[in-house]
């Protein structure tokens, strides 16, 4: 008679079979959908490695299988999950966290419709950036000073007599400088403050220069066309240039005399 783990023998070995088969399912099936790669070509790739991260809105995606000089240029091939849509006309970053620490490549924008990026596309040399370095810093502050130096603006001595007249203009001037600019922020700070009142005044200057226009064009003959014989002025003008038609005096009333139109 079979035992209690003779019994259970059989059972224990067809779960373990069915949790193998399960596991080579999901591995099956995680094979069959690999990532997809795409291959970005940067003017430099300093701090960029083989597993460093490719990110999207900051989130890990992917990374960074090879990094390749070719050339003016560096190669960098990646792989990202095939569920993050990219863009076709995507760009590729590269990013430094901070100072000291390894940087990562960015792909933007995030995908929010139209044509995507295919598996196995190339993000031209157009299309890519790499943030300045403090080698560069440094080189554009050189090349600053030798523009500035005696085989640049200097050749001649420019620099240095524009530099000398600069400082007899100003040697002993100080107090007078300061109380021109001490002046100068006290009528701006006038003007700053008398600002409503001022664009009030413009305002209504506008208005009284657009009612005299106005006033103009009732009163005065058109220009080139003044008739010159009273055979030709208008039927109902006695003389020209027409007068403006201009209103009778309207006197205020009383309640005790609302005939009264006038003053006595």
């Amino acid at each position: 008679m079979p035992g209690p783990i003779q019994r259970w023998r059989g059972p224990v070995a067809v779960a373990t079979a069915l949790l193998v088969a399960v596991a080579a399912g999901v591995v099956v099936l995680r094979d069959g959908t690999p990532d997809r790669r795409v291959v970005a070509y940067f003017s430099r790739a300093v701090g960029v490695y083989p597993g460093s991260d490719v990110r999207v809105l900051g989130v890990r995606v992917g990374e960074v299988l090879t990094v390749t000089p070719q050339g003016r240029s560096v190669k960098v091939t990646m792989s990202y999950d095939p569920g993050i849509d990219v863009p076709a006309e995507a760009q590729a970053l590269i990013v430094p966290p901070s100072v000291v620490s390894d940087r990562y490549v960015q792909l933007t924008p995030a995908y929010a419709g139209g044509a995507r990026l295919t598996d196995g596309a190339e993000i031209p040399l157009e299309r890519t950036a790499a943030p300045m370095e403090i080698d560069d810093v440094y080189q554009a502050l050189d090349d600053f000073n030798r523009t500035l130096g005696p085989e640049g603006a200097n050749r001649d001595g420019a620099l240095s007599d524009l530099v000398a007249t600069g400082r007899a203009n100003l040697e002993g001037n100080g107090q007078n400088l300061h109380d021109t600019l001490d002046g100068l922020s006290r009528a701006l700070t006038t003007l700053s403050d008398g600002r409503q009142d001022l664009f009030g005044s413009v305002a209504n200057l506008q208005r009284f220069t657009t009612a005299l226009a106005r006033s103009d064009r009732r009163c005065a003959p058109s220009t080139g066309n003044s008739p010159t014989s009273p055979n030709s002025w208008p039927a109902n003008a006695t003389s020209w240039p027409p007068r403006c038609a201009t209103s009778p005096p309207r006197w205020p009333t009383s309640p005790l005399s609302s005939s009264r139109t006038g003053p006595r």
